[in-house]
C-alpha cells in the first residue's frame, strides 16, 4: 500500500481558502451558501466582521443621545410656549402655532426616561396654550379639535389630538406632586381631547380610526392613524388612566384597534407589512410597518393583546435589514384623502394630506421591544444576534449622523428620534 501524501503548502491553501470564504460570508458577500454560513454563525453569536454591540454600550450610547436630543428640543421653546417646528430660524417664520409638531415634540420630551418632575413642570404651560378657547375648532356641540398648523386653518386632523392625548396623559403618569387644581385641569383636558377623538371614529366603528373628522364609512380609517390611536390609548394603560372615564371602555379599544390593524397586515407582500389607503394604497410603507410591530409588541406587554404568528415572523427578518443602511436611508411619505364631511367652518369639504413616515426612530423601539420579547417567550438565537446587531448599528455607528442630521431640519424628525430612544435602558438584571 502506497501512503499518500499532501503536502504541507495544499493543506495551508485550502485552510486559507476556507477561511476566506467564510470571512466574506461573513461580511455579507454574496457568496454560494452566504446565507446558511451567516445563520451558523450567528446562532453561536461568533461574527467577526459583523460587531455585535453589547448591551450596556447600547444603552450608554442611547442615554446620551437622549440627553442631547432633550435639550436641543427644549431649547426651540419660545416665550410664548410655542414650540418651534423647525431647528431654521429661516423656516420658523410665520410657522409658530405648529400644532401637530408642538404637541409631538411635547410627547416625546414628557417620555425622557431620565427627566424628573422639575425637569418637566415647566413644559406644562406648553399644553395649557392648546386649550385656550381661540385653539380649538368647534361647531355647536361637536368638538373637531384642533388645526394643524396656522397655514391650513380650514380643517382639522386626528394626528395633532392624538399627539396631545399622548403628551397628556405621560404628563400625567410622570409628574409627581401636581396639586389638585392642576390634576383636574389636565384630567379635564384629557376628557376633552377624547371627545374629540370620538369624531375621528367612523360610523360603524370596527376598530380602525379615521385621519379626518366626521367620516360615514369604516373604508375610511386607515392605519396610520389606528396606530397613532392605539400608541394613545396604551400611555393611558401604562398610567392606569381611563378612557371617557372608563378602564373597560379603554381596554375594549386597545384591543378592537389592535385587532383591526392586524387584519390589515398583508403577510403575501416580497416584504410584508402595512399599506397605505387610496392613492398610496398599492405600497407597503416601511416606518408605518416598523411603527405597528413596535406598537403590537407593546400592546402585547401592556395589555394582554395576543399577536398572530406571521406578523410576528416577520420582525427580526425586517430589523435584519436595518444593518447596512445609513441614517440617510430613504424615508417614504404616503397620501391621505377625506370623505366629504361639514368641517368646523361649516364647509363640506374634501381635502388630503401627505405624511412622511420616518424608519430610524421605529427601528430602534421595534428593536428593544423584540429582544425585551425574546426574553419572556424565548427566539432563535441567530434572531437574537441579528436583532442586537441592528440596534447596536442603529444607535452606535448611526449616533453622530442622527444627531447632526436629525437636528438641522424639521422639528418632528428630532421628536420622533428621542421618542424612539425612550425604551433603550436595561433593567437593574441587565435585562432588556
Amino acid at each position: 500500500m502506497r501512503r499518500i501524501v499532501i503536502p504541507y503548502g495544499v493543506v495551508i491553501g485550502v485552510l486559507l481558502i476556507a477561511v476566506m470564504y467564510v470571512g466574506l460570508a461573513d461580511a455579507g458577500m454574496n457568496v454560494p451558501f452566504g446565507r446558511q454560513v451567516r445563520e451558523i454563525i450567528d446562532q453561536q453569536g461568533a461574527s467577526v466582521l459583523r460587531p455585535l454591540r453589547n448591551a450596556d454600550r447600547i444603552c450608554r450610547e442611547a442615554a446620551q443621545s437622549r440627553h442631547e436630543l432633550f435639550y436641543r428640543l427644549k431649547s426651540l421653546q419660545s416665550s410664548d410656549q410655542w414650540i418651534k417646528w423647525s431647528f431654521s430660524p429661516e423656516v420658523n417664520k410665520g410657522h409658530y402655532t405648529d400644532i401637530w409638531t408642538h404637541a409631538q415634540t411635547l410627547t416625546a420630551l414628557f417620555s425622557m426616561p431620565e427627566a424628573t418632575s422639575d425637569d418637566l413642570r415647566p413644559l406644562l404651560g406648553a399644553i395649557d396654550i392648546l386649550f385656550a378657547r381661540e385653539m380649538r375648532a368647534e361647531r355647536g356641540t361637536i368638538k373637531y379639535g384642533w388645526i394643524s398648523n396656522s397655514e391650513k386653518a380650514e380643517v382639522t386632523y386626528a394626528i395633532p389630538a392624538l399627539w396631545i392625548h399622548s403628551a397628556l396623559a405621560i404628563a400625567l403618569g410622570r409628574i409627581k406632586n401636581l396639586s389638585t387644581e392642576d390634576e383636574m385641569r389636565y384630567k379635564g383636558y384629557l376628557l376633552y381631547t377624547q371627545e374629540v377623538l370620538a369624531n375621528y371614529r367612523p360610523a360603524g366603528f370596527r376598530g380602525g380610526w379615521c385621519f379626518f373628522p366626521l367620516q360615514d364609512s369604516p373604508s375610511a380609517a386607515d392605519p396610520y392613524t389606528s396606530a397613532l390611536a392605539l400608541q394613545s390609548m396604551l400611555e393611558l394603560k401604562r398610567y392606569d388612566l381611563p378612557w371617557e372615564n372608563s378602564v373597560k371602555t379603554r381596554d375594549e379599544l386597545i384591543q378592537s384597534t389592535s385587532d383591526w390593524l392586524m387584519s390589515h397586515f398583508d403577510g403575501n407582500a416580497p416584504f410584508p407589512g402595512w399599506r397605505g389607503v387610496g392613492e398610496s394604497r398599492e405600497r407597503i410603507f416601511e416606518g408605518l410597518t416598523l411603527y405597528i410591530y413596535s406598537l403590537l409588541m407593546r400592546a402585547e406587554d401592556f395589555a394582554g393583546i395576543k399577536i398572530s404568528s406571521n406578523i410576528l415572523s416577520g420582525i427580526p427578518r425586517h430589523l435584519s435589514e436595518c444593518v447596512a443602511r445609513q441614517y440617510s436611508y430613504p424615508v417614504q411619505s404616503a397620501e391621505f384623502r377625506s370623505l366629504p364631511f361639514v368641517s368646523h367652518k361649516n364647509i363640506t369639504a374634501i381635502t388630503g394630506e401627505t405624511v412622511t413616515f420616518l424608519w430610524y426612530p421605529w427601528a430602534i423601539d421595534c428593536a428593544v421591544r423584540w429582544l425585551r420579547r425574546s426574553q419572556k417567550y424565548g427566539s432563535a438565537a441567530a434572531d437574537v444576534t441579528r436583532v442586537q446587531r441592528a440596534l447596536g448599528h442603529l444607535i452606535v455607528d448611526l449616533k453622530d449622523d442622527a444627531l447632526s442630521n436629525g437636528t438641522d431640519g424639521l422639528t418632528y424628525e428630532a421628536a420622533e428620534n428621542l421618542y424612539g430612544l425612550a425604551e433603550v435602558t436595561l433593567s437593574h438584571d441587565k435585562q432588556w
